[in-house]
């Protein structure tokens, strides 16, 4: 069975308590009681604006689109529901965003994935599609260039490819790797 750990280090976010739950693994009764305190508390510290920060609002943010997405077709044309996994993991790679990396923009796309994109300018844009399974989608602008790539998340980390690209779009860098 393999543990969550908590672990604090400067180059990333905030630590968490949780990491991802793995789609398709048992869980005990116990272990999901464990996963529900230990998301209150991770919930509770996260409500300090003194220890959290600015990713308060993200989260905020995130939890309200959850809220409003959570019924079949709440567009009006036939979207999905939002799954909790999809929201525990955006929940947790908002967390571990390095505190000098400006927040995404937030939303829901229509297959229940969730949309973190950071948006320069209209030509300078990188959007990544967290959802229930380690796999990330990602696109990207940059002027003439534009690229997609799927990642996928090792125990709930970001990528460093895509931290990479968020970093380079952020800073106005304009060498963005191609696909």
């Amino acid at each position: 069975m393999s543990e969550a750990i908590l672990v604090a280090s400067s180059s990333v976010g905030y630590p968490s308590l949780l990491t991802p739950a793995q789609q398709h693994s048992a869980v005990s009764e116990e272990i999901r009681v464990i996963r529900e305190r230990a998301l209150g508390l991770s919930k509770h510290v996260e409500s300090s604006r003194a220890l959290f920060g600015p990713k308060e609002d993200a989260l905020d943010r995130l939890y309200e689109l959850a809220a409003e997405c959570a019924e079949a077709d709440w567009d009006g044309y036939g979207a999905e529901t939002v799954s909790q996994s999809a929201v525990e993991r955006s929940a947790y790679f908002i967390r571990r965003l390095p505190e000098d990396l400006s927040l995404p923009e937030i939303s829901v796309e229509p297959d229940g994935e969730i949309a973190l994109d950071w948006s320069q300018t209209s030509t300078q844009t990188f959007s990544v599609s967290v959802g229930a399974t380690d796999r990330m989608a990602c696109a990207w602008v940059n002027g003439t260039e534009h690229g997609h790539v799927v990642a996928y998340s090792n125990n709930g980390e970001i990528p460093s490819r895509i931290l990479q690209e968020i970093q380079r779009i952020t800073n106005n860098d304009s060498t963005f790797r191609t696909a």
